[in-house]
């Protein structure tokens, strides 16, 4: 009599990751040794990670040795997305910050030299240098270039949108939106803070648009005070996250490229510039954070950004069971 065979589908026993978490205004993200990580079961696995009760953030990078030419391969993950997403801005400030007070460096043989160290991360946006410069009293400061991601930016293009009689813009992967519009279309919502009721507006907006694949929607502060612009970001999972906000690099510098196409920042009459730009970017910390972002400009166009925080830090390190 024959027995019939009954393959049964099974995920694989739990193994230990080494893993390290840290922040950028708040924006939580945690570093894993890809290769701990089976290639199998890798989303599912990285979506855990990411939830309670394991250690929780917003996005996660897979590192990996280089491949073509850099010091450290990067794959980035992110909560609300199904799966990688081109770009991390705050995740590489925790990396630069990781490697210098972790073993990171030396687990992938990245050798940082004082005052000075530039770090290649190779990204689904491109190469991605940061330098970490060391001041007198050896404190370090991670700054982040953008070049590849600007150049993926004008790619990406600009779109303007309307909705429900809102100016909506569309730069890259962000939407932005100025206050004052909310504020003329729905007068009695606050929109200063991410309240439940702000927040189901930026839902219905990301719903009535139907893209999966969009960073947030960006709020343009219209009295930034002393800083050349504020900015507040909602992410697509911000009522999940009850209202939580936190800094965005990679938001920063599209917010810097929009107010470029909106002619809000001084260039020479050739369209030529360099630009030094100091962000308000309120975090889920108590005090506010401040983003810089220098942007290089040649003919109109911004060619070239490099933007940090003023707040990363490290915050936990050790193993995780996936």
């Amino acid at each position: 009599m024959a027995v019939a065979k009954i393959e049964f589908w099974s995920r694989p026993a739990m193994v230990m990751v080494d893993f390290v978490k840290g922040h950028m205004g708040g924006d939580e993200v945690i570093l894993l040794d890809g290769r701990q990580v089976s290639r199998r079961y890798r989303p599912s696995l990285v979506r855990s990670v990411l939830m309670a009760p394991s250690v929780r953030g917003r996005e996660v990078g897979l590192l990996y040795p280089p491949q073509r030419g850099g010091d450290i391969r990067v794959r980035i993950y992110e909560l609300s997305s199904k799966g990688c997403i081109p770009m991390c801005g705050g995740l590489t400030q925790v990396l630069g910050k990781a490697l210098i007070e972790t073993d990171l460096a030396r687990r992938f043989s990245v050798r940082l030299k004082k005052p000075r160290a530039a770090v290649r991360l190779e990204t689904d946006s491109g190469m991605i240098p940061i330098y970490i410069r060391y001041d007198e009293e050896q404190e370090a400061r991670i700054t982040t270039e953008m070049r590849s991601y600007v150049e993926k930016c004008y790619i990406w293009g600009r779109q303007e949108i309307n909705f429900k009689e809102i100016p909506v813009e569309r730069v890259g992967l962000f939407y932005f939106t100025d206050l004052h519009h909310l504020i003329e279309k729905y007068p009695h919502i606050d929109f200063t803070r991410n309240t439940p009721e702000s927040l189901g507006v930026f839902e219905e907006l990301r719903k009535e648009l139907g893209e999966e694949r969009v960073y947030g929607v960006v709020k343009r502060m219209q009295e930034p005070g002393h800083w050349d612009a504020a900015f507040r970001f909602v992410p697509p999972d911000a009522l999940a996250l009850e209202g939580e906000e936190f800094a965005c690099g990679t938001g920063s510098t599209t917010g810097a490229i929009y107010e470029l196409f909106h002619s809000r920042l001084p260039i020479d009459r050739r369209g030529h510039g360099h630009l030094s730009l100091k962000l308000l970017s309120r975090g889920i910390l108590p005090a506010d954070q401040k983003t810089e972002v220098d942007v290089e400009v040649r003919n109109g166009r911004a060619t070239n950004a490099w933007f940090s925080h003023n707040c990363v830090q490290i915050v936990a390190e050790g193993e995780v069971s996936l």
